[in-house]
């Protein structure tokens, strides 16, 4: 069980995102945030799915209560940048975008972050599931809006 990353950690540009807060955030960013901000960066102006694999803290969380552990596991998280509107459905109201394969169905509202929000769900895929969380990165258009989805739990 790790500890949570002090100042001194530089790891995946910890540090400077502790220390250069662009978003203004009136609480301390959570390992999440600082990954989502590292990851923005990273794919800013691309639309199209990107798979990602880093690194990084984060509190792990129980279906009951998410993100109230106090203890940090340092692992990495699998990531996924997909539409979270399709563009055929804009007309009609928008209908949001699952990973090809898998399966969705919604979970409770998680916080939400300045632009956007972070929601709880529960993605189906073959004989596994997992819990992800999805963050919104970028206030655009409905059918160019990126979420971010993170693997937070598995149960086989």
């Amino acid at each position: 069980m790790a500890e949570p990353p002090d100042e001194n950690d530089n790891e995946n540009g910890w540090r400077q995102l502790v220390l250069n807060n662009r978003y203004g955030l009136r609480y301390n960013p959570t390992p999440e945030i600082l990954v989502t901000q590292i990851l923005r960066r990273r794919v800013q102006g691309h639309l199209h799915r990107i798979p990602s694999n880093v690194l990084c803290y984060f509190r792990e969380c129980s279906k009951f209560d998410f993100f109230q552990l106090p203890e940090y596991y340092r692992r990495r998280a699998s990531l996924y940048f997909c539409r979270r509107m399709a563009p055929a459905a804009e007309a009609a109201g928008g209908v949001e975008v699952t990973p090809a394969g898998w399966t969705r169905s919604e979970g409770p509202i998680a916080f939400n972050i300045n632009d956007g929000e972070g929601r709880y769900a529960t993605y189906q895929k073959m004989n596994s599931r997992v819990i992800v969380t999805e963050y919104r990165l970028l206030p655009q258009e409905p059918n160019n809006e990126i979420a971010l989805y993170r693997i937070v739990a598995r149960e086989f």
